[in-house]
């Protein structure tokens, strides 16, 4: 059986909403899925666009079978825009921002785009992970550097809806956001890796000489740690690591799906579903 890896992410450089470690972000987790002996791609900056993003997605759904694994990592800007199919508890999907939707105002990819593709594929015995490394929704917030506790310079990863709507339409955009109640989803098969909860921000910040997502950079370090203790590690007990290492009441690691993906072993290409 076979894993199949995409990893995706974009510092937006040359644009006002520049990042500076989304690129270190995905080195990180291209070594990382290397080192597990998986099968991975990736696409960095200006290639990481929302087609070529589900172009991959295709044929690494298309190429795999029961039980082999289809695992997706974005490190970028995350957003919300308009719900058109009435599936959320609040008017707006959830978003991330590839770089030509960021740079040239092409659709952002929305969480329906995501899961929808996963849902037949999990249908036919595939496995599917979602690791998100973004904002996905939280104040209506224009700020792109904060200050931490540390009086450490920030970035964060979130882009408010009226970024990508014309002019004319921004201020009702933002007068009709208002903060997110707990949403409910039905069950599309995938487990979800997130780097924080529904309500909070991304962070990004200079750790280990460079600048990287919180959540990136700590549970990599987590799970080489849970590794090289020569424990057995499953994504329950990967993610709670995690979480403990961010240790950030503003930024709470979450990890979701059923209890049995959350048992399946970090690295391991087979699973019970």
């Amino acid at each position: 059986m076979t894993a199949f890896i995409l990893v995706a992410g974009s510092n937006y450089v040359g644009t006002r909403n520049q990042l500076q470690g989304c690129l270190t972000d995905v080195e990180t987790t291209v070594r990382l899925h290397q080192d597990l002996g998986h099968q991975v791609e990736w696409l960095k900056g200006t290639d990481a666009t929302r087609q070529g993003i589900l172009d991959r997605l295709d044929a690494a759904y298309a190429q795999a079978g029961p039980d082999d694994l289809v695992w997706f990592k974005w490190s970028g800007h995350g957003t919300q825009v308009r719900d058109a199919d009435a599936d959320e508890n609040d008017p707006w999907d959830e978003a991330i921002c590839p770089d030509d939707s960021v740079r040239s105002g092409s659709p952002m990819l929305t969480d329906d785009d995501l899961y929808g593709r996963a849902a037949p594929a999990h249908a036919r015995g595939v496995r599917v992970i979602a690791e998100l490394d973004s904002c996905f929704s939280g104040e209506f917030h224009r700020i792109l550097q904060l200050v931490d506790d540390q009086d450490v310079i920030v970035g964060i990863r979130f882009l408010p809806p009226a970024f990508h709507l014309p002019p004319a339409q921004r201020k009702r955009a933002a007068a009709a956001w208002r903060p997110r109640q707990h949403r409910t989803r039905l069950a599309t098969g995938a487990l979800a890796l997130s780097a924080c909860r529904e309500t909070q921000l991304a962070q990004e910040y200079p750790v280990g000489g460079k600048v990287q997502g919180a959540a990136t950079y700590h549970s990599t370090q987590a799970l080489r740690e849970l590794l090289a203790a020569g424990a057995t590690v499953n994504y329950r007990d990967w993610w709670k690591a995690t979480a403990a290492r961010v240790n950030d009441p503003d930024q709470v690691p979450v990890l979701g799906g059923t209890s049995s993906q959350k048992r399946w072993l970090v690295g391991a290409v087979r699973g019970r579903r």
